[in-house]
């Protein structure tokens, strides 16, 4: 028997507490049972309820929290080569015609969704594997009332302990094959390293730091990339410096091209996005600001877009523009990856949002 329903009771609204909330309660009577039933149960109602809650508000004394799940693989490799297609076809549609993933997944509810979805937006998932009994990636964003991330949750284990130690080495290949490698380090040292030595010197190999935790891993190997995108705070930790002003940005993002970098695009929020790469140039972008509605996926969107320019052989003025349209395109959208990107999109936002 479950049990769903409201909660009443006298207490004082604040940040974790509210007079009114819901609550679920379950009997099971039988033999045998255990409270190993009990854990899976709730591990299975979970996993849906992330599924199902997607976009859900919940109302309290006029604030509301965006509760946004993004079940997906940690994007351990993306192999992107260029086919020409029809422009206005929206960015998954045109890349994934010669891209792949390798990652890792399990064989769980989450598992199946992330195939499902890869193969309708037409990724090559061929590679991919699924570890048998792991539960695959999970990332959990609670927005506020104007859409900011408030706090991000993730679990990126099986990437690091279920994937095979010869899967990489296994798609030598289909790495070296790839015009640009793009990684992430939640993938672990040890495979963060395979990769690279994997990957030839005329490769185009981009990392996201992601988060804090993660640019500690890159920091050491920063030089062995051609391209990041850290932001403020991440970009403090591969320089290792602190930023307090202009100045002290341009002379981290020197202190990291000196280690090897080729290009370094930092994010910078509100505030636009600062670029420097080895030829001296040196960039800063913005464009007007958007009403927020899902902070969740900007720099991921940003990153995508800044990879397709890269393809396509765009200058540094114009890669900054469709990495920074591409942001406002999936901040301004509920959904994490907004299903209307492409290119026509981007440039209708740069004639909109261009200062």
């Amino acid at each position: 028997m479950i049990a769903p329903g409201k909660v009443y009771r006298r207490d004082v609204a604040d940040p974790s507490h509210l007079p009114q909330f819901h609550q679920i309660e379950g009997l099971v009577v039988d033999r045998g049972i255990t409270f190993g039933d009990l854990k899976g149960t709730m591990r299975l109602i979970l996993l849906m309820a992330i599924l199902a809650i997607l976009g859900a508000f919940l109302d309290g004394d006029g604030r509301w929290l965006h509760w946004l799940a993004k079940p997906a693989t940690t994007l351990l490799i993306a192999a992107i080569a260029w086919r020409v297609c029809d422009p206005a076809q929206p960015f998954y549609r045109r890349a994934v015609l010669a891209g792949m993933l390798l990652s890792c997944v399990g064989d769980d509810v989450f598992g199946s969704y992330i195939r499902r979805s890869c193969v309708e937006a037409g990724i090559d998932i061929r590679y991919l594997h699924e570890a048998k009994g792991a539960h695959s990636s999970i990332y959990l964003s609670i927005l506020d009332a104007d859409g900011d991330m408030l706090v991000g949750m993730s679990d990126m284990r099986i990437v690091q302990q279920d994937l095979p130690a010869d899967y990489l080495p296994s798609q030598k290949q289909l790495i070296q094959g790839a015009k640009v490698v793009t990684c992430d380090p939640c993938m672990g040292e040890t495979a963060l390293l395979q990769l690279l030595n994997l990957c030839q010197p005329s490769q185009v190999v981009c990392v996201d730091p992601v988060s804090c935790a993660y640019a500690r891993v890159v920091a050491p190997l920063i030089g062995r990339f051609h391209t990041a995108k850290p932001n403020r705070m991440e970009l403090e930790i591969l320089a290792g410096m602190e930023i307090r002003s202009d100045a002290d940005l341009q002379r981290a993002g020197e202190v990291v091209l000196g280690k090897g970098l080729k290009r370094l695009f930092v994010s910078l929020g509100a505030e636009g996005c600062f670029y420097m790469d080895d030829t001296g140039a040196v960039l800063r972008r913005k464009l007007r600001p958007a009403q927020m509605v899902n902070a969740s996926g900007a720099g991921d969107s940003f990153a995508a877009a800044m990879l397709y320019a890269t393809l396509q052989g765009y200058d540094a003025e114009k890669t900054l523009d469709y990495g920074m349209a591409a942001g406002i395109a999936a901040v301004t959208h509920e959904r994490t990856i907004n299903p209307n990107m492409s290119v026509p999109l981007l440039e209708s936002i740069l004639q909109t949002y261009r200062l």
